[in-house]
C-alpha cells in the first residue's frame, strides 16, 4: 500500500492516442484520470494528448496538461505509407513531450496504448520510469514482438488487459515485469431515454423504438479493422434464407463517408438492399450509448484484431448477450454457447449465431445469466481501479 507515515506526493504524468469521444481505450484513459486525480493529496495528475473535441475532458482531471501531435503506431498493416507517416511525426512527438515534461521529475509516466513509440522514446531520453498499458493487438505479429522486445528493453512494467496478453509478452520479452489487469466500465444504468430522440434524430430514435424488432448493436467506428462488413454479409444471408424474422443492426461508432473501407459498407448495402434492416447512429458519447442499450437485444463484433474489448464488458453489464469473432483475449473469457457465441470469419458462421439467438429464448436467457455472473466477478471497476492503483504504488515504491 502507499506509504501512509510520510507526506509523499507523486507526480504522474498520463499520456494517451487519441481525442475522440468515444472508444474502449479513451474511455480507460478517462477512468484513470478521474480516478488518481481524485486522491489530490496522494497525487499529482498531469496530462498530455492530441488535441481535439475529448482532450477538453481529459483536462478538466489534470492540475496540467498540453497537447502533442495526433500520430500513433497503425495496429493492422495497411502497406508501408502509414509507418512512414508515423516516422516522420517523431521529431515533433519526441520534441513536444521533451519540453512539456522537462523540468518536472515524474515520479511515473503511464502510456495509455501500446502504440506510442515516440512518446515513449521521450520519457526515456528524459529518465522517466514508464509504465505501459497494453490494451490492442499489433499486426502483423513479427511487428508486434519487435515492439514488445524493444519496450522490454526500453519500459519498466507492462499491463495488458488479456492473460492472452500477458503470456504473449512474458515469452517474447523473457521478463516477468507484467501485470494483467481486465477492462471495466462505469455502474450506469439510465433507462430513461430523455435526449436521445435529439440526440440521434427523430427517424432514427423512431426505428429505434418500433416493436417486434431483434436489435444487434456493433458499438465500434466503421473501419477495415473492425470488419463490419461481415456482420452485413450475415446480415444479408439472413434475409435471403426467409427463414424467419430478419433483425435490424445498428452501427454506432464514428465514420467517414470519405473512406474507402465505409464506401464498400454503403455500396454492399445498396446492392443487397439491406437499407430498411440498417441504422447508422454515428459517434455519441457513452452516456447516450447506455440509453441506447436499453433498446437493443444483443452486441456483435466482427474484428479481425481485439484486445479485451470495452463493448464485451458493456453486453456482460447490461444483459445483451454476445457474439463475437475469436480474437484477442475474447475466448478466455467467453465460452462458446455458455457465456457468449464465438465465431469465425464467415458469414454463414455468423448468420447462424445470429438466427440461432433471435430464436433460442433459452439459450439468449442462459448467456445472459453466465455472462452477468462473470461480470460481477471479473469486471467491477471500484476493483479494477484499486488493482492498478495497487500495480503503480508498488512501482513507485520501487516493489516492481
Amino acid at each position: 500500500m502507499l506509504k501512509k507515515m510520510t507526506n509523499t506526493k507523486y507526480k504522474l504524468l498520463f499520456i494517451t492516442h487519441s481525442y475522440a469521444m468515444t472508444g474502449g481505450a479513451e474511455d480507460e484513459f478517462e477512468r484513470l484520470l478521474k480516478y488518481f486525480s481524485s486522491f489530490p493529496d496522494k497525487y499529482e495528475v498531469h496530462g498530455m494528448f492530441p488535441k481535439g473535441e475529448r482532450s477538453l475532458l481529459y483536462s478538466a482531471y489534470c492540475s496540467k496538461f498540453g497537447y502533442y501531435k495526433y500520430g500513433h503506431l497503425p495496429v493492422t498493416y495497411d502497406g508501408i505509407i502509414p509507418y512512414i507517416k508515423y516516422c516522420l511525426k517523431s521529431i515533433i512527438q519526441i520534441f513536444q513531450i521533451v519540453k512539456f515534461a522537462y523540468s518536472e521529475k515524474y515520479d511515473l509516466a503511464l502510456i495509455n496504448v501500446v502504440v506510442l513509440l515516440w512518446p515513449v522514446i521521450a520519457l526515456k531520453i528524459l529518465l522517466i520510469k514508464v509504465v505501459v498499458f497494453v490494451r490492442e493487438d499489433i499486426y502483423p505479429v513479427w511487428l508486434r514482438h519487435t515492439i514488445y522486445k524493444l519496450f522490454g528493453w526500453l519500459i519498466d512494467y507492462f499491463i495488458p488487459n488479456s492473460d492472452t496478453k500477458l503470456k504473449d509478452i512474458r515469452l517474447t520479452t523473457g521478463k516477468q515485469k507484467c501485470s494483467r489487469i481486465y477492462p471495466a466500465i462505469e455502474e450506469i444504468i439510465d433507462p430513461d431515454l430523455s435526449g436521445l430522440e435529439d440526440k440521434l434524430g427523430k427517424e432514427n430514435f423512431n426505428r429505434l423504438i418500433t416493436k417486434d424488432v431483434f436489435r444487434f448493436i456493433n458499438p465500434a467506428r466503421i473501419l477495415k479493422k473492425k470488419n463490419q462488413l461481415l456482420i452485413l454479409r450475415a446480415l444479408n444471408e439472413i434475409k435471403t434464407s426467409s427463414t424467419g424474422k430478419i433483425p435490424q443492426i445498428v452501427f454506432l461508432g464514428y465514420f467517414d463517408p470519405k473512406d474507402e473501407y465505409t464506401g464498400i459498407i454503403l455500396d454492399y448495402i445498396d446492392e443487397k438492399e439491406l437499407k430498411e434492416h440498417v441504422i447508422f447512429l454515428g459517434e455519441v458519447e457513452r452516456k447516450y450509448l447506455y440509453k441506447v442499450y436499453s433498446l437493443i437485444n444483443s452486441v456483435v463484433i466482427s474484428s479481425l484484431s481485439e484486445g479485451m474489448p470495452l463493448v464485451m464488458v458493456e453486453a456482460f453489464r447490461f444483459g445483451k448477450p454476445f457474439i463475437s469473432t475469436k480474437v484477442g483475449g475474447i475466448p478466455e473469457v467467453v465460452t462458446n454457447q455458455v457465456s457468449g457465441i464465438l465465431v469465425d470469419f464467415d458469414p454463414t458462421d455468423l448468420s447462424k449465431a445470429m438466427t440461432e439467438l433471435m430464436g433460442d429464448s433459452v439459450l439468449y436467457e442462459t448467456i445472459k445469466k453466465n455472462a452477468y455472473n462473470i461480470y460481477l466477478r471479473n469486471f467491477k471497476l471500484d476493483q479494477i481501479l484499486k488493482n492498478t492503483e495497487s500495480v503503480i504504488v508498488d512501482l513507485l515504491n520501487g516493489k516492481n
